[in-house]
């Protein structure tokens, strides 16, 4: 990357000048122009030089340009080069002076002024190419031997920078550039102290030579010391302020010590003097990111990449942002083409081995820091805990604590490495080397760490109390703001049965911490194990009065007026959590379930309403509303929650299923066959969800792929299950295999009564000639269910048609009694009495016609009934209101022209005859109205 001149048009102070100087300039060479012949080359560079020696230097480049576009020489295009870096335009000073050096320009004079401006925009290694002259002064070369030399170093060709170096060390050897270089040499080696000294020899020599504090502050960063990095970056910056690397660097060791408004500044004057470079807007997202605000950092990170697309710092932050989205593909190919293009960082492996983890791959994690370590072993600082970590998760313990030692030989004081190496300890089953190792640490720290709880947790699990009792003690000297030594301290004389002194030891952290919760609670559960109902109340009472509205001690509290049937206690402790912690999900979660307990549908799913609005992806919450939803009928909102739910958690079969059933209900049975086959692919051996869409299959007549959906069942653990051999006799039904069917019913109902099987079970007999058995079947049932009015209807009109009348009358009768206002009971009824008990049959027909006055075939009993008990007026009345509402009913129009026969409207009654005769070819009545007609036409 060569471009680290910042062109920062609004911070440049020479900006104004310049422009006033360029009009100036212009309108000369214009005014010049329209005299006679114009300017001369000769007079374009005249006026130039003499504005050189003005200290002119915008209006000696417009000369110089103007002297080109006469004569294109190689002289005044070094010339121009020179103007444009004393003008401080170094990028165009570099340009032209190469420009004008390959055109033959004077080597002598122009080289040094080129190697001084690429020295100056850290070009270095474009200095070790350059060719130098003959004729320069020992001073003169001696600088460019060094420039060389550094060149050189910084390409790592430390062969030829030594040489370089000793060339121009043997010219000056006190010159600044020498120690840089000699600086650069010392370094190659591997001698930050020598480099140091070197450094400092520069800047005793010439203390404005800008590359050496940017030395420096390399220097200090590596010994630790960031305020002297940030001094030296500072002098640096103020010596050379358009240079990107030392204001850059000052940047990072702003972020690094936290100081990110101080870092802010840096990353503006960068973005804005020098948005084509990728460094300002690096540093802008990196400040965001210090921040937490990931999503801010993002577009500046991508910012520094579509500046430089292989630009690496802003390739794993990126990295890190997209891996924190979830964006794990994204993530992968940043961090794919950091690791292409230069050596892994710890911060790009640690990465990479979180990417295995999110992708459920940590064995591949584990070998992405292996690898990294066997490649980089000095990275163990970086990736020993992380791999420890893995390694400990996968269950390899030895192989964690391999890991966990090796780290600790780099650092070998991190009190980090030394805690986890006693947890693995622990958990590999070394539980002395591990706590002793653990009380090491605690003993040596003053303050409070991680190993201070491992110990006393591993006593107390060990049941060794008084050491436990004096780790406790530790931690509350160490800490005595704090509930954990005295909670650690009672558990102690707990595990020894020293009960009252453990009550001592709480009420002490009470008094000190008065109403913290994790002492209050852990003495109310002491109370109430000891059945000292009424210290436990107190405890978690004084808790809600220091911590009003807790949420542990109110529900505890909630759960103990509840025990006492305090209903209304209960939901007050529920609805004061809920006050004043409305973003805890579960007081939400309780109230409901007791709200449904006491019978209020209604108040738990407003409840539960309430919670969504703080927790609206809550799983529980979901589910729950949406099974409250179904029971009252709301399927729309049911369907619409189960769908919820099923986005939050989307390998959820029991939400898919449920959904399916509120959508089954609405009649979109495509959307419930989407969900039901995800509920199917999620869990196969679901039967509920297996059952309910070979039905939905079945019900849209896709036979074939019922039967497939249906075919696990019959082979799998559920091939015996009731419901599974109801289906199998469904199937049968469906094939016309009536036999199997009857027979697939008895077998599931053998097991499970059910109405609609016995129903199944009662037409596939009928079906296959069984109609003893398939009366036999209902008449079981309506044993067992004497109240089920469609199976004795059934019953009953199965036995009219066997001309099974008493049977059929007594079936009626119990209809009747059970149902007064069944009317087609009543009509059933007075049909079947209609000749041996006229009168009686015509109050039923009448009682049926008050109930269903609109319905033809009510009309038409009770037109016929009339006609038995001699009322024939009233019956043709009665069958022309029917034959108004169903005029093609053929039975209708048959008994309207027998009523009529009877009232003795002969010519009407044939008319009807004769029209019933022409339009119904076939109908049950037929043979009886030939006769009637016969007798009319008699």
């Amino acid at each position: 990357m060569t471009a680290p001149i910042i062109k920062h048009t609004q911070r440049n102070p020479f900006r104004r000048g310049a422009l006033v100087a360029a009009l100036a300039s212009a309108a000369l060479a214009l005014g010049a122009c329209d005299g006679v012949g114009g300017s001369s080359e000769a007079d374009h560079l005249e006026r130039a030089a003499k504005h050189m020696d003005e200290g002119r230097y915008d209006s000696a480049v417009i000369e110089y340009r103007n002297a080109l576009q006469q004569n294109a020489d190689a002289e005044t295009r070094a010339l121009l080069g020179l103007a444009h870096k004393r003008q401080g335009r170094l990028d165009d000073g570099i340009n032209h002076l190469q420009r004008g050096l390959e055109a033959g320009a004077d080597t002598k004079r122009y080289t040094p002024h080129l190697a001084r401006a690429l020295f100056r925009v850290d070009r270095w290694g474009d200095i070790a190419d350059l060719s130098l002259p003959e004729g320069l002064d020992d001073s003169e070369r001696a600088q460019l031997l060094a420039y060389q030399a550094l060149g050189h170093f910084q390409r790592g060709d430390s062969e030829a920078g030594t040489e370089a170096l000793d060339s121009a060390r043997a010219l000056d050897p006190d010159l600044a550039e020498v120690h840089l270089a000699e600086a650069f040499q010392a370094l190659s080696a591997g001698e930050t102290d020598a480099a140091w000294q070197a450094v400092e020899a520069a800047l005793s020599a010439d203390d404005s030579l800008a590359a050496a504090w940017g030395t420096k502050g390399d220097l200090s960063q590596w010994r630790g010391d960031t305020d002297g990095a940030l001094a030296a970056y500072g002098k640096a910056v103020e010596l050379r302020p358009q240079v990107i690397s030392n204001r850059f660097k000052r940047a990072l060791v702003l972020v690094e010590q936290g100081d990110l408004d101080k870092a802010r500044e840096d990353a503006d004057f960068l973005r804005e003097g020098a948005p084509g470079h990728p460094a300002g807007h690096y540093l802008t997202g990196l400040i965001h990111y210090e921040r937490g605000d990931r999503s801010a950092s993002r577009p500046h990170f991508q910012e520094a990449l579509s500046a430089h697309r292989n630009y690496r710092p802003a390739m794993q932050h990126l990295a890190s942002v997209q891996l924190s989205a979830g964006n794990l593909s994204q993530a992968e190919h940043l961090l794919e083409r950091y690791h292409a293009t230069g050596n892994g960082t710890a911060m790009s492996y640690r990465l990479k081995a979180r990417l295995r983890v999110e992708q459920g791959r940590p064995e591949a994690a584990r070998e992405v820091l292996a690898e990294a370590l066997e490649r980089q072993p000095e990275l163990i600082t970086g990736l020993g805990e992380q791999l420890a970590v893995l390694h400990m998760e996968a269950g390899d313990a030895e192989q964690s604590i391999r890991t966990l030692r090796q780290a600790l030989v780099a650092q070998p004081d991190s009190v980090e490495l030394q805690e986890m190496l006693g947890v693995a300890l622990l958990q590999s089953g070394d539980a002395d080397q591990g706590l002793a190792m653990l009380q090491q640490v605690a003993d040596t720290t003053p303050e409070i760490v991680r190993a201070d709880i491992v110990v006393a947790v591993g006593h107390l699990n060990a049941g060794r109390y008084e050491e436990a009792l004096a780790a406790g003690e530790r931690i509350r000297e160490k800490q005595p703001d704090s509930p954990n030594g005295y909670n650690f301290m009672a558990a102690a004389l707990l595990g020894m049965n020293e009960i009252d002194e453990a009550r001592l030891v709480y009420q002490e952290g009470m008094a000190k911490l008065p109403g913290d919760p994790s002492l209050g609670m852990n003495l109310a559960m002491m109370e109430l194990v000891q059945e000292n109902r009424e210290a436990g109340i107190a405890a978690l009472e004084a808790i809600q009065e220091h911590n009003p509205g807790h949420a542990p001690s109110a529900m505890r509290l909630a759960e103990l007026a509840h025990q006492d049937g305090d209903t209304g206690a209960s939901t007050r402790w529920l609805e004061k959590t809920i006050e004043h912690h409305p973003q805890e999900a579960q007081p939400y979660l309780l109230l409901a379930r007791l709200q449904l307990d006491g019978g209020a549908p209604g108040e738990a799913a407003t409840t539960l309403e309430r919670g969504l609005e703080h927790h609206p992806e809550h799983p529980l919450m979901l589910f729950a509303l949406g099974d409250i939803r179904e029971q009252q009928g709301d399927h729309e909102s049911a369907a619409s929650l189960f769908h919820d739910l099923t986005a939050v958690d989307e390998d959820n079969a029991e939400a898919y299923y449920r959904q399916a059933r509120n959508l089954t209900a609405l009649g979109d049975n495509d959307g419930a066959r989407t969900a039901l086959e995800r509920a199917v692919e999620l869990e196969p051996d679901d039967l509920s969800a297996r059952i309910a869409l070979v039905r939905l299959l079945a019900a849209d007549g896709e036979i074939e792929a019922a039967r497939a959906a249906f075919e696990p069942l019959e082979t799998g653990d559920h091939q015996d299950r009731p419901v599974v051999k109801a289906q199998r006799g469904w199937f049968h039904n469906e094939a016309g295999r009536y036999e199997e069917a009857a027979a697939a019913y008895g077998e599931a109902l053998a097991s499970e009564t059910r109405r609609s099987w016995t129903l199944a079970r009662y037409r596939a007999q009928l079906q296959a000639d069984q109609p003893d058995a398939a009366k036999q079947t209902l008449q079981d049932w309506l044993e067992r269910h004497p109240g089920d009015g469609v199976a004795r209807h059934l019953l009953a009109a199965r036995l009219m048609e066997g001309n099974q009348t008493d049977e059929a009358e007594t079936l009626y009768r119990e209809q009747i009694e059970q149902y007064p206002e069944d009317y087609l009971a009543l009509n059933n009824l007075a049909w079947l009495l209609r000749e041996s008990r006229p009168e009686e049959a015509l109050g039923l027909a009448e009682q049926a016609a008050e109930l269903a006055p609109e319905a033809p075939e009510i009309l038409d009993t009770l037109g016929v009934v009339l006609l038995y008990n001699s009322r024939p007026d009233e019956a043709r009345e009665v069958l022309e209101k029917a034959h108004e509402i169903a005029p093609g009913q053929p039975g209708i129009q048959f008994n309207l022209a027998r009523s009529l026969e009877a009232a003795g409207d002969t010519e009407r009654a044939r008319a009807v005859l004769d029209r019933l005769l022409a339009d119904e070819s076939d109908f049950p009545d037929r043979q009886r109205a030939e006769e009637l007609l016969q007798t009319l036409d008699g």
